[in-house]
């Protein structure tokens, strides 16, 4: 099975209950920017989803580890059958692992709640104003021309804001900017169509 194929099941297996983005970048780290291939995101949660077919090989696999488990509250790998035994000693106990094959996913382990979340990781995914936004909300004196770096340290340092505040309020906006992206993307591949 290839990428295509895989989304495609696990898109329809997500979008009962929540709302699905495709390709988000979400870090850079030692030069190479990482995107994760679904996110599920709901009211307070984003989940990511990294996507192994056939033809992919599992060398980026401690790289994305790193990257997602600073974003998500739950990390899901989702491989084709031929990756299944290979995965395991790649990743944490705490990622997920769903098994694609013949049109049906499976769960072979339940993802669990991530313990390297981190909220200025999560700030990353925010526009500036986004930044300033979640700051004023939590009572943190910030300035609306502060740059996002100014805003990652006054969010870092403002201990009364948790991790899971900060993953709720980037879910918020996500969402808001989620019929915008959507547009984009279909703009996108109408150009490559074309």
């Amino acid at each position: 099975m290839n990428d295509p194929e895989i989304r495609s099941l696990l898109r329809a297996h997500l979008l009962p209950c929540t709302a699905v983005l495709d390709e988000l970048p979400i870090g850079n780290t030692i030069g190479a920017m990482t995107r994760a291939d679904v996110v599920a995101l709901g009211d307070g949660y984003l989940h990511g989803y990294e996507i192994k077919g056939d033809s992919d090989t599992l060398k980026r696999i401690p790289l994305q580890v790193n990257c997602y488990g600073h974003v998500f509250s739950a990390i899901n790998f989702v491989v084709v059958e031929k990756h299944v035994g290979k995965l395991p000693p790649l990743v944490p106990t705490w990622v997920g692992l769903w098994v694609a094959s013949a049109g049906q996913l499976t769960c072979a382990r339940v993802a669990g709640p991530n313990p390297a979340q981190s909220k200025t990781w999560l700030a990353g995914l925010l526009w500036q104003a986004e930044l300033v936004a979640l700051l004023k909300r939590h009572d943190v004196p910030v300035l609306s021309r502060w740059r996002v770096w100014e805003c990652w340290e006054a969010l870092e340092a403002a201990e009364h804001i948790a991790v899971h505040q900060t993953e709720s309020f980037v879910s918020e906006c996500l969402l808001r900017r989620l019929p915008s992206r959507e547009r984009r993307q279909q703009n996108a591949q109408l150009r490559r169509q074309g």
